[in-house]
C-alpha cells in the first residue's frame, strides 16, 4: 500500500478500542477535515493545531492524513 505506516499507527491507535460504527464516524471526519488524528509517536516536525486539544494530544500535535485515512476505512469496512 502507498501510505505513510507512520500516519496508520497513528490512526490504528487513536481508533483502537471503539466501536466500528464509531471509528467509521471518526476517520469520515476527518476526511471532512472536521476531527484530527492525534499524533503521539512520530511527533518530530508535526505543527501544533488547536483542534488536537479534543483528544488531549500531547502537545496539540495533530493532522489530517486524508490517504492513509482512507486505505484504513476501506480495511475496517472489509472487516
Amino acid at each position: 500500500l502507498r501510505v505513510h505506516f507512520k500516519h496508520c499507527r497513528e490512526i490504528a491507535h487513536h481508533i483502537k478500542g471503539l466501536e466500528v460504527a464509531k471509528a467509521d464516524k471518526f476517520m469520515q471526519d476527518v476526511l471532512d477535515m472536521k476531527s484530527i488524528v492525534p499524533f503521539t509517536k512520530y511527533t518530530g516536525g508535526i505543527g501544533r493545531k488547536a483542534m488536537a486539544k479534543q483528544h488531549n494530544a500531547p502537545g496539540s500535535k495533530g493532522r489530517w492524513p486524508v490517504k492513509a485515512t482512507a486505505v484504513v476505512k476501506d480495511l475496517i469496512s472489509y472487516a
